[in-house]
């Protein structure tokens, strides 16, 4: 978006330039102003908002991270324990019905369960930084 914004710039230069040359009037000025003041306004909105919200998945996806990282250790222990805490933080709704467990997956947890094979890390990857910033 500053990509965009430099244009905007150059233009309100030569607007400038040209207000002060006489070779506009000044209601062409203001008007042609005003349309360039506004588009590069929302640019700079677009890009703040980008800024404060386009991060907020980092920090769910380190958790997951962590967590997923934790899962093979917490399975190979045996500890009923440590099991039941690590399914509490990837999921919820725990019901047992005959001798399965069923759960609803937490965000992330989902596309997780689906890959069964992690030989597309990137494409998992980006399912899950997908979903938690809120877009799958």
């Amino acid at each position: 978006m500053r990509v965009q914004i430099e244009p905007i710039n150059a233009k309100l230069d030569q607007l400038l330039e040209m207000k002060l040359e006489r070779s506009i009037t000044l209601a062409e000025y203001l008007g042609k102003k005003e349309k360039l003041v506004n588009q590069k306004v929302a640019l700079d909105q677009r890009m703040t908002q980008i800024g404060r919200k386009g991060l907020d998945w980092l920090e769910p996806m380190k958790e997951f991270l962590l967590l997923n990282k934790d899962a093979e250790k917490v399975a190979l222990s045996g500890d009923p324990v440590s099991f039941r805490a690590f399914l509490k933080n990837i999921g919820s709704n725990f019901l047992l019905k005959g001798k399965r467990l069923g759960f609803e997956r937490k965000i992330g947890w989902v596309r997780a369960a689906e890959s069964r094979s992690y030989s597309d890390w990137w494409g998992l990857y980006e399912r899950i930084r997908t979903e938690f910033a809120g877009g799958g």
